[in-house]
């Protein structure tokens, strides 16, 4: 029988502490159906069972504050000792005087050392006795850790092979703070903070359970983004990624990685790496898409949230359980619909069928007939090319409704891009996406390319380093093309746009055989197209990435 003592549960980004206080009655469920008396179950829950990090001192403070409020509810008398929490905060060691610290603690009996004017500098001339300490190396490492804790968080990755010294210099430390001397008492005083959260940081947890921070890469500072891009390659985009694969570090192979993060995960082609990944060594057993209106107070078609419980483990065959919320009404108390959910909410599914769809997709909706489809039938890009247009980068200098334009200095129907760039005129029509529209029109603006476009290239060279790399496509100029809008606000629609137009980013534009423009218009406007792309494109977003 399991011991309900020995679970542990970590939230690494806890907060004010919400997760653990509602881990706190799972526990105490748990103890209670194992037989264990109710005053004596929080004291065990606080010291055995629950930790929390932050990177906030005053989060982690009302983190603390919550569980002990929590506890002393079911045991009058907890206050009468306090138990030791583990929810802290995690600190940073820049202005930490190694060399003076390790001469106060004087672990070796050596106490001759002197001081550095870095913390991270090599040992000067005094400290060659004790650069081969292996005391001496595990702290200067640990710091060297933390120097960037402030900015890094619970992201910080302790090597496993440093785990178990790290318990036993944290013994000493603590065995240091009661029995040494005045100096020993202060540089064990100061360094356990460090050593603690290392000794967390480098645990495995049975659950690891959190609603990890979202910042994409626009928000990240140098260092946060170097860090990402070293440490996390897959799930760079984003903090919440980062933090999902940071889970599977922290669990042990039968445990836990519970959170709650935006959906983007699932469908962008920027995580499909950390997708293939998970799906090839994890096993999704429980997984529930809130969708639109996750967050009621703010924008619910952009803030749109999941819900998972994954094992850190791959289990061949595993039939996972999604629920779909995402389909109930924008008004209605998502709580409510799981509560009382119904049948067809409800998805039975092997994630092994995820990896045979097109970028390794976690569309749990789909049919098993239409996930076989795309081993079987051939790609649309296998006969016709996706291109990206041209960002101007000052829309409002460049463009103008075709009702502010002088025919005159306008050309309609140029045929190719060799002909734009020998053309007296200026304006030319302009795809740029708009509303939802089929089959034909949006041609409302016009775009200036006089002389071959010399002020735009001229313009975009000055925010580029010299090179034009936002006007792309050029050769694609004024062809004949299916254009549809790159980002919707209802479903996928396109347009058979003719000759003479250039095109933006926005309004993205497919070129192929003209024979085939208008058979290949009518399938992208049907059902069926619409129902590949509910799973390839499901957030409205129909923008091509990196083409």
């Amino acid at each position: 029988m399991l011991n309900p003592e020995t679970i542990t549960v970590i939230d690494p980004a806890c907060g004010s502490g919400h997760i653990l206080v509602e881990a706190y009655d799972v526990l105490k469920a748990i103890y209670l159906e194992r037989g264990y008396q109710l005053r004596s179950i929080p004291r065990l829950i606080l010291e055995k069972n629950l930790y929390g990090l932050d990177i906030d001192d005053r989060a982690a403070q009302l983190a603390g504050f919550a569980l002990l409020m929590k506890a002393r509810a079911d045991d009058r008398r907890l206050f009468d000792e306090l138990p030791k929490l583990n929810v802290y905060s995690i600190q940073s060691s820049k202005n930490l005087n190694l060399p003076l610290l390790w001469r106060q603690l004087d672990l070796n009996g050596q106490g001759k050392i002197g001081t550095t004017s870095s913390l991270f500098d090599e040992p000067q001339t005094d400290l060659v006795q004790v650069v081969d300490d292996s005391n001496y190396q595990l702290i200067k490492n640990t710091l060297a850790l933390f120097e960037q804790a402030q900015t890094l968080g619970s992201l910080i990755q302790v090597p496993a092979e440093h785990a178990e010294p790290l318990k036993d210099l944290l013994a000493q430390l603590q065995a240091l703070t009661a029995e040494g001397n005045n100096f020993q008492k202060i540089a064990a005083t100061t360094l356990i903070p460090f050593i603690r959260q290392a000794v967390i940081l480098g645990m495995q947890f049975d659950a690891v359970v959190a609603n990890p921070p979202y910042m994409g890469g626009k928000g990240m500072n140098p260092a946060l983004k170097e860090f990402a891009k070293r440490e996390f390659p897959d799930s760079k985009s984003d903090l919440f990624a980062m933090f999902i694969e940071r889970g599977f570090q922290w669990c042990k192979p039968s445990g836990f990685n519970a959170m709650v993060t935006m959906q983007s995960w699932m469908f962008l082609s920027s995580y499909q790496s950390m997708r293939e990944k998970l799906l090839s060594n994890h096993t999704i057993s429980n997984f529930l898409q809130i969708g639109y209106n996750s967050f009621p107070e703010i924008n619910s078609k952009i803030a749109q949230a999941c819900a998972f419980s994954i094992i850190n483990r791959y289990i061949p065959t595993f039939t996972g359980s999604y629920i779909n919320l995402n389909l109930a009404p924008q008004s209605a108390d998502k709580n409510q619909v799981l509560l009382k959910r119904t049948q067809d909410l409800v998805h039975s599914v092997c994630q092994d069928d995820f990896k045979k769809i097109s970028g390794s997709l976690v569309a749990y909706w789909v049919s098993s007939n239409l996930i076989n489809t795309f081993n079987n039938l051939p790609s649309i890009e296998e006969f016709w090319l996706f291109r990206q247009g041209m960002a101007t980068s000052d829309n409002e200098r460049f463009l103008r409704y075709w009702h502010e334009v002088n025919f005159n200095h306008s050309e309609l129907g140029c045929p190719d891009y060799h002909e734009l760039s020998k053309s007296s005129y200026k304006w030319f029509p302009y795809n740029k996406g708009g509303s939802f529209r089929k089959w034909y029109g949006n041609n409302e603006l016009f775009v200036n390319w006089a002389n071959d476009g010399k002020e735009m290239k001229e313009f975009t060279a000055t925010l580029n380093q010299g090179m034009n790399v936002r006007l792309k496509s050029r050769e694609y100029y004024c062809r004949k093309n299916i254009t549809y809008s790159a980002l919707s606000s209802s479903e996928f629609g396109c347009r058979i746009s003719p000759e003479g137009f250039l095109f933006d980013t926005k309004g993205s534009c497919l070129f192929s055989d003209e024979e085939n423009i208008f058979s290949t218009s009518a399938l992208l406007n049907s059902k069926v197209a619409a129902s590949y792309l509910d799973v390839l494109c499901p957030t409205l977003d129909f923008n091509m990435v990196g083409i």
